[in-house]
C-alpha cells in the first residue's frame, strides 16, 4: 500500500519543477503552472490529436457546400485566469525557470 504522505523534500520538489519536469507531466495529462505567473488560475494543457471540421455555407440558399477535415497537431494551450484557451509558447525564462507545478489532473 502507497502512502500519500510526503517528506518536505519531495513537496518542494512537487513545487519546484524544472521545465522539461513540467513537459513530462503535461505528457502525462496534468495541467502545470508556474508560481511567478501573475495570472491566478493560469495553467497549461496539452491537447492531442484533434481533427477539426470545416465548412462553407451557400449564401443564396444557407446550404452546406463542402466539409473538409483537417488534423492538428499536439499543441499547449494555456488557460487564462478569465478562462480563455490560447495557443501557448515558452519563453526563454519560463524554460530556465524552476517554479513549475503539478495543478491537477485533467
Amino acid at each position: 500500500m502507497t502512502s500519500n504522505i510526503f517528506t518536505p523534500e519531495e513537496v518542494y520538489h512537487f513545487n519546484h519543477l524544472s521545465f522539461g519536469e513540467a513537459l513530462v507531466n503535461l505528457e502525462q495529462g496534468f495541467e502545470v503552472s508556474r508560481q511567478g505567473w501573475n495570472g491566478k488560475g493560469m495553467s497549461l494543457k496539452l491537447l492531442c490529436d484533434v481533427s477539426l471540421g470545416n465548412f462553407q455555407l451557400d449564401p443564396d440558399h444557407n446550404e452546406e457546400l463542402f466539409t473538409l477535415q483537417h488534423h492538428m497537431d499536439s499543441i499547449i494551450l494555456l488557460q487564462t485566469s478569465d478562462n480563455c484557451m490560447v495557443p501557448w509558447c515558452p519563453s526563454q525564462t519560463d524554460i530556465l525557470a524552476d517554479d513549475w507545478y503539478i495543478h491537477s489532473k485533467e
